[in-house]
This record gives C-alpha cells, sequence and structure tokens, in this order.
C-alpha cells in the first residue's frame, strides 16, 4: 500500500511540475491549539525495518488519503501533510541508503531533492514561532522538551479517514 501511495505522490509531484497549481484551500480541520512538549522518539530515525517502517506507517492514512470533498476538493486531492511526511520518510530511507552504501531504487535523487524543497518551502510556510531555550553547551538549541502548541493531528486523521476514497 505504501508503494502505491508513494508512486502516487511522485506522479503527483511529476504533474505538479508542468503546470501552476491553484491553492485548494485548507481543509475544514481549525488548529485546536493542543500542547505538545516533543520528545526524540528514536524509532522514527532509525534504519529502515520493520518497526521503523511500521512506526511510519501509523503517520499515514490507511486507505491512501486521497480525497474528493464537494466545496474543499471537488477533484482527486490529498493533504499536504502526507505528503510532506513522505517526502521525510523518503529522506530517512535516502539517508540509510547512503550511509550504509546502498542505492535504494524507491528513491531517486531527483524525487529527494524534491522532497527537500518541498519540505523547506513548507516549514517557511508554517514558521513555527514556538520559542526553544538556549543550550549554551551545545551553542544552540535542542528542540525537545519544550512546549508547542500544535494542530491536534489525530483531527487530521480523523477527517481524512472521513474523506478518503480509497483508490490508489
Amino acid at each position: 500500500m505504501i508503494v502505491l501511495l508513494l508512486g502516487g505522490l511522485d506522479l503527483g509531484w511529476h504533474l505538479g511540475h508542468s503546470q501552476q497549481q491553484q491553492p485548494l484551500g485548507e481543509a475544514n480541520i481549525t488548529p485546536s491549539g493542543i500542547s505538545s512538549i516533543f520528545t526524540y522518539n528514536r524509532t522514527f530515525a532509525e534504519v529502515p525495518s520493520d518497526e521503523s517502517n511500521a512506526a511510519w506507517e501509523t503517520l499515514f492514512p490507511t486507505r491512501g488519503g486521497f480525497f474528493k470533498h464537494p466545496q474543499l476538493a471537488p477533484d482527486r486531492s490529498g493533504l499536504a501533510v502526507f505528503h510532506q511526511l513522505h517526502c521525510l520518510d523518503n529522506i530517512r530511507k535516502g539517508y540509510w541508503a547512503a550511509v550504509h552504501g546502498k542505492e535504494d531504487h524507491h528513491v531517486s535523487p531527483a524525487h529527494v531533492r524534491h522532497c527537500i524543497d518541498y519540505l523547506r518551502q513548507s516549514l517557511i510556510c508554517h514558521a513555527d514561532t514556538n520559542v526553544e531555550p538556549v543550550i549554551e553547551d551545545l551553542h544552540g538549541v535542542r528542540g525537545f522538551g519544550v512546549e508547542h502548541k500544535c494542530r491536534d493531528f489525530s483531527r487530521v486523521k480523523d477527517w481524512i479517514a472521513e474523506w478518503e476514497d480509497g483508490v490508489m
């Protein structure tokens, strides 16, 4: 299922480069401002394995995540967050393949370049302005252990589960 999702997203990316896309707007999932303290979860950063891949799969919709909505998206569409997570997962897979000197035929250099720039633009667009204190010994910040105001991801997944069409 993930392979089909990735293939569909890759096709969508290539088609998107051939024409200007009009914004669809945001899904009617208002940011609920839930508090979340970021903690390091090593599983998501580990070498691709049954365990780490299963953890990543829990982040994605169970039926592919593509949907139609009468007002928001009369044509088949997807929520950006799932494209972004797909990109991050592909960068993870490409990183570990490079570390181990292996080639991952599912993660092409062009796709990784697309994902890096897409995530760059997404981070700038969403500009998380939560304050992270400097850790003087590091001469920087860790990002973990700090409270953030976040959109309720479980509500996003509930919304997509209600509207996704299940067609890959």
